[in-house]
């Protein structure tokens, strides 16, 4: 059984596209389990808040991700594959710093992330 879609013309393409943007969003995503909240704000707060701003929004104008509202497994996975120097779009800063934490450092911010909400306003930098 095929894993992917194979789309013949771009009205299958279109088609796709229509069917994928009126499925239903789900606003709450995996959170992580809570248990090292304080390290996690502590490393945001001195390491990544500066590009990803203190809700996780992120900014277009430096290639920083939007991570708010992101699943703790995805995070998780995300982190520590930038720490392993496994993705290879990471700013080279990004991962001097992440790369020093420890595995329980880089679990303790994704589960620090996982539960923030989108913010309700958007501003002009994304």
């Amino acid at each position: 059984m095929p894993i992917g879609i194979v789309c013949k013309s771009q009205q299958d393409l279109g088609d796709v596209a229509a069917y994928v943007a009126a499925m239903p969003r789900k606003l709450e995503n995996g959170v992580g389990p809570g248990t090292n909240l304080s390290v996690g704000k502590k490393l945001y707060e001195k390491d990544c808040q500066s590009c990803h701003r203190d809700d996780g929004r992120g900014r277009a104008d430096g290639a920083f991700p939007i991570i708010v509202g992101q699943h703790f497994g995805y995070l998780c996975s995300q982190i520590r594959d930038m720490a392993l120097k496994r993705r290879r779009n990471s700013l080279p800063a990004m991962v001097g710093v992440i790369s020093q934490y420890s595995p329980e450092e880089l679990v303790a911010v994704s589960d620090y992330l996982s539960p923030m909400q989108w913010p309700e306003t958007q501003d002009s930098e994304y």
